[in-house]
């Protein structure tokens, strides 16, 4: 099956994909002049000058919104148990695809003074979702098969929400063509990569995006982050691209080859006798993938981000730490955590599941982090980078616990970022 794409432009939400499915039973020239009729007569969309290839000799519309179409559709707010089942289903699709899939607790202690309720920001977008019209809640695409040597079209409508499978606007579409297929596609989110998302080897179940780091010997801008979640073979890959890095990671979703992102490009093996300094791996991205920069949404606090210094934070005996808070976001956690610095220099063993099997490994010099209410990382967490109040990145999330610690939320380990980079042979950026 393949999939061609046209952009259309729309506001906000709503989502209008010309792609190519498995459904058709009409000429191509047909589909695309009932998608045409959709679209500008039912979706408040006109034609633009601007076509876009298809391919060879095919040429499809391009769009923009009407700005005076009328809105149609129901007022899903008066009907309260459908709304309320609409509310269910959104937010249900949302967490499948890593929106709200985190604990609804506060994420910063009494003495920032700040406080982030998790659940405030996923509401916002339900509401987003549940409030757009109809018209920009529905997508419209080209869909083909091959049947006997000969290709054949048709028209397939994508409803994000449950409740447009019954609005006026999909009876009218039924009444324009009878065979017109209509699915619930649920809420289309695009897929950032970002510091704190979900990243890790197609092997791996999940894993966090440390951040992004310049590989000094290439000067090419790579993907940082725990050497057992992009390189699970603990194999030495120096500078020769190899493994896929998914995004959004299998757990969430990622499958091969559609969200391959980044190859492995240098890792540092774990000793299996030796005692460990470090957990780390680069991947280098392919597919066009370029980051934007390593912003912290949400920090300081919330509606605000910041840039992610590009000097470490060294966390070493000469500096007196023991009150020393550190924030970090998670792709398992999926959002802003806070913790304060217990130890430096931590010898310890624990378990890391690498080439299918777990292994007690030894490391020295790891950090340890109690969280400030409950845990500070979460399984799915490793790889993310902790940083200061100052926004100076310090070390990277590899183990924790979940019971124990003063606060009794567990206890988070970490390796130093210096140590990762020189190790490693990058710098922040």
């Amino acid at each position: 099956m393949c999939c061609a794409k046209q952009s259309i432009r729309l506001n906000i939400i709503a989502k209008v994909v010309i792609g190519l499915g498995a459904l058709g039973i009409m000429h191509l020239d047909k589909a695309i002049d009932l998608q045409h009729k959709i679209a500008t007569r039912l979706l408040g969309y006109k034609e633009i000058p601007t076509g876009q290839s298809g391919g060879v000799g095919v040429t499809f519309p391009s769009y923009e919104r009407k700005a005076d179409h009328a809105v149609k559709g129901l007022n899903y707010q008066s009907l309260d148990e459908k709304y309320d089942f609409e509310r269910e289903a959104v937010t249900r699709q949302l967490r499948k695809i890593g929106i709200g899939s985190y604990t609804d607790q506060m994420s910063l202690g009494d003495r920032t003074g700040y406080g982030y309720d998790n659940r405030r920001e996923l509401e916002e977008v339900v509401e987003k979702l549940l409030s757009a019209s109809s018209e920009r809640m529905i997508g419209v695409s080209i869909s083909f098969s091959r049947l006997n040597e000969s290709t054949s079209y048709g028209v397939k409508v994508l409803c994000q929400r449950h409740m447009d499978m019954a609005s006026p606007i999909i009876q009218e579409m039924k009444a324009m063509c009878p065979d017109v297929e209509v699915t619930y596609c649920g809420p289309i989110v695009a897929q950032n990569l970002t510091m704190g998302s979900c990243a890790s080897d197609y092997r791996i179940p999940s894993g966090s995006l440390g951040c992004f780091v310049k590989c000094n010997q290439t000067g090419k801008i790579c993907l940082l982050s725990a050497g057992h979640v992009l390189n699970p073979l603990n194999i030495n890959a120096p500078n020769t691209p190899i493994g896929e890095i998914l995004s959004p990671c299998p757990l969430n979703g990622g499958v091969r080859p559609n969200h391959v992102v980044a190859s492995l490009l240098r890792g540092v093996p774990l000793d299996m006798t030796r005692v460990n300094q470090v957990d780390c791996a680069l991947a280098s991205f392919v597919n066009g993938y370029q980051p934007t920069g390593n912003e912290v949404d949400g920090f300081p606090r919330p509606g605000v981000t910041a840039q992610l210094r590009n000097t470490t934070y060294i966390l070493d005996g000469n500096k007196d730490i023991r009150q020393l808070l550190v924030h970090h976001k998670g792709a398992a956690s999926g959002q802003l955590k806070s913790g304060r610095v217990a130890t430096i220099n931590t010898l310890a063993t624990q378990l890391v599941r690498l080439d299918g099997h777990y292994h007690s490994l030894e490391f020295e010099g790891l950090v340890e982090i109690e969280g400030l209410r409950g845990d500070f990382s979460i399984m799915g967490d490793s790889g993310s980078i902790f940083f200061t109040d100052t926004a100076h990145p310090a070390g990277m999330v590899i183990a924790g616990t979940n019971s124990g610690g003063t606060f009794g939320g567990g206890i988070t380990f970490g390796v130093r970022l210096e140590k990762v980079l020189s190790a490693l042979d990058c710098s922040l950026i």
